[in-house]
């Protein structure tokens, strides 16, 4: 096997990572680290690096795949606190094209939402099939207003005239047309918010 593609065991705090010499030498500061006049090798063979696991595994997904990370919810947005830890230690390990992309929040152009709001009176709306990419809200007022009154009372044609037939509006023709009275009606204002990620922002242009 290549020496270049041989496993390399890195010690980074209390973690241990395997990766292969390939994919730290993108970076000159691994390159110079694992040359053996560093002396950086440990005794059982790994190389110790005193830095924070949890972000080093985003600098090794990142030689790995060249692909800037995305720290997104769609509930509480960006993780602003794991870019900023990952943006220093990217610093340190001096991963030029990384720093560049995290403090100039490119990061914000890989997440498109989108925002649709409509008004329905009374209290029927539509029931939308939502995918996993969109969520909905719903926010009710009262609001008053005329409202139509069945001549002949029949509750399912309350409001709306069109639901009425023929002996309803001969009813209406007999009492002097149609009766309006007004109501306290409930206004619900729905707001779709529909979040899609664009990958290909996340690329690595070389």
């Amino acid at each position: 096997m290549d020496a270049s593609n041989q496993p390399i065991q890195l010690q980074v705090g209390e973690r241990r990572f395997t990766t292969t010499r390939t994919t730290l030498d993108k970076v000159a500061w691994f390159a110079a680290f694992l040359k053996p006049e560093w002396d950086s090798k440990q005794p059982d063979g790994s190389y110790f690096l005193d830095a924070d696991p949890d972000t080093f595994e985003h600098i090794l997904r990142y030689l790995r795949h060249e692909t800037f990370p995305l720290f997104y919810n769609q509930r509480t947005g960006f993780d602003y606190w794991k870019y900023n830890a990952l943006v220093a230690q990217a610093d340190y390990f001096c991963i030029e094209e990384l720093v560049k992309w995290i403090k100039e929040q490119k990061y914000v152009g890989a997440v498109q939402t989108t925002v649709s709001m409509a008004t329905y009176d009374r209290d029927i709306y539509p029931q939308h099939q939502l995918d996993g990419n969109s969520e909905t809200e719903h926010h009710f007022t009262l609001k008053t207003m005329k409202v139509y009154v069945c001549p002949r009372g029949i509750s399912s044609h309350e409001g709306d005239r069109r639901r009425c037939g023929r002996q309803c509006e001969n009813a209406n023709t007999e009492q002097g047309g149609a009766r309006f009275e007004e109501q306290q009606v409930l206004r619900t204002t729905e707001i779709i918010k529909t979040t899609n990620i664009r990958f290909d922002k996340c690329q690595f242009e070389s």
